[in-house]
């Protein structure tokens, strides 16, 4: 004989299996995927220097500020730039991949690191270094 398992029987009312719905949702919604670091060039970083990007930690949001974008010379198939971040000291983020957002450009996944410290700021690094997207 199967066994026919019927949603009344694993929510005994139709409200539970909406907040469920609501809940399932919410997940998927604020899960959201973060933008193609393909979208992000030196140039297009320039253009947006002295904006912010903010980074949400457990204990609150902080926000890390665009103060500086270096070109080291590459060859010519390599894309070779340096994004220079500054933050609050309150707020250090440890050396690891953390999720940047920012107003204009979208969200991101970048790997930090910090680089220097004084009383009042931590000054971070992402290194961007990959090949050279062919022109057609």
């Amino acid at each position: 004989m199967a066994h026919v398992f019927h949603l009344t029987s694993l929510f005994p009312c139709r409200l539970q299996l909406a907040l469920l719905t609501v809940v399932l949702l919410h997940k998927v919604f604020t899960n959201v995927m973060a933008d193609s670091l393909d979208k992000l060039n030196a140039k297009i970083l320039s253009e947006h220097l002295h904006t912010k990007f903010k980074v949400h930690l457990e204990g609150g949001d902080t926000e890390l500020e665009i103060v500086e974008i270096n070109e080291p010379p590459a060859v010519p198939k390599l894309e070779l730039f340096v994004l220079i971040l500054r933050g609050p000291s309150s707020a250090r983020l440890i050396q690891r991949v953390h999720r940047l957002e920012h107003e204009t450009l979208g969200a991101f996944e970048i790997f930090l690191t910090p680089i220097a410290e004084d009383e009042q700021s931590t000054t971070y690094e992402a290194v961007f270094n990959r090949f050279r997207k062919q022109q057609s």
